[in-house]
């Protein structure tokens, strides 16, 4: 009779399900029966952050870490999206600026992208009707990265969920960790439904990461910051690219059947300003069709964020922390399966340097946030 192993993913959003299905592919035929559950405690995946998402997958980095996780992203979106109708498209993103400095560094970020492989341009002036048939005003300087893309949550998430359960991950939702004990070889974890024990625990939890990190005695840098995408009765082209105006923060999209979605973390003095109406105001610098649109649907989410915008992914003793994505975990979130795979499974080989991923780690690039 074969080895056998339990491995508890905690928190199903993007980065717990592709997590769980990497190691489920990755350990199919090993020779040992591996046992993968993914325990949420929404009663559907998918339903917290990363259903509010607006899914654009951007390699425009600074820090190697970032730009390695975002290479592992396009690839495996861009693969799943061969089988299942993900709404992936590579439309691009155009950042814009009509700041000197920034222009300044979004030279510098084309070099970047350049040299590690990714095709970018720069257009000084630039005129967005270049990349899409919207009316977009000219901006002193745009930068194109052609390779990133745009995706659809829902059916991305319904991909991933049945091909977990295709690969027989167990996907238990409506159940809440209440606690952790690592033992030593095993962990205890109780549950509102259950107390087990398991070989591996994945904390997957996204801003909940630092209370299941707590439960074990360990404290994580990682802090809630709340995001909003609204969705407005407009469609627009659907080949536009994911257009982000650097100087405001506004950025915005062609979403589910090509309806205008657009954000943007905004400051207001008044205090009853809504969001709507902030981002009716800066929006309409960029686009002028979004000044007389009306805001269907404010979708809420949070972002769980590091200091450094580049996330944690560690092993303590049986535990494995994987979280702090800043609003970057569906574009990542293949390339941290990755890394965790490395880290648990035998005869596997960790290839990014551990140290740059743990949470007391001390770096001196805070990388873009858009």
């Amino acid at each position: 009779m074969g080895m056998s192993r339990k491995v508890s993913i905690i928190g199903g959003g993007v980065i717990g399900l592709v997590t769980g299905l990497s190691l489920a592919r990755s350990t199919a035929g090993s020779g040992t029966d591996y046992q993968i559950d993914i325990i949420e405690k929404g009663e559907s995946v998918g339903s917290q952050s990363t259903a509010v998402a607006g899914y654009g997958i951007r390699t425009v980095y600074r820090h190697p870490i970032n730009l390695y996780l975002a290479h592992k992203g396009l690839q495996f979106w861009s693969t799943l999206s061969e089988t299942s109708a993900t709404g992936f498209r590579r439309n691009g993103y155009l950042f814009l600026t009509n700041d000197d400095e920034t222009s300044s560094t979004l030279q510098r970020e084309r070099y970047r992208q350049i040299s590690n492989g990714f095709p970018a341009e720069i257009r000084q002036p630039v005129d967005p009707g270049e990349f899409t048939t919207e009316e977009i005003d000219s901006y002193q300087t745009g930068l194109f990265s052609p390779i990133s893309a745009v995706s659809n949550s829902t059916r991305t998430v319904d991909s991933i969920r049945h091909l977990c359960e295709r690969n027989t991950v167990r996907i238990r939702t409506g159940e809440e960790v209440t606690a952790i004990e690592d033992e030593g070889t095993r962990c205890r974890v109780e549950t509102t439904d259950s107390t087990e024990y398991s070989d591996t625990v994945i904390n997957a939890s996204g801003i909940w990461a630092n209370e299941i990190a707590q439960l074990t005695g360990e404290t994580l840098p990682v802090e809630s910051s709340t995001r909003k995408l609204a969705v407005l009765d407009r469609t627009v082209d659907p080949e536009m690219p994911l257009v982000v105006d650097i100087d405001t923060g506004f950025y915005m999209l062609p979403g589910h059947n090509n309806t205008l979605y657009a954000g943007g973390h905004f400051h207001s003095k008044r205090a009853d300003d809504s969001y709507g109406h902030l981002l009716k105001k800066y929006g309409s610098e960029t686009y002028n069709r979004i000044s007389d649109a009306s805001v269907d649907e404010v979708r809420t989410g949070h972002y769980a964020m590091t200091p450094s915008r580049i996330p944690i992914i560690e092993q303590t003793g049986s535990i494995v922390h994987v979280c702090g994505f800043s609003g970057h975990g569906f574009m990542q979130a293949p390339g941290a399966a990755s890394v965790v795979k490395r880290m648990i499974l035998p005869g596997e080989t960790n290839i990014i340097n551990k140290e740059l991923l743990s949470s007391d780690r001390t770096l001196s690039v805070t990388d873009i946030q858009f």
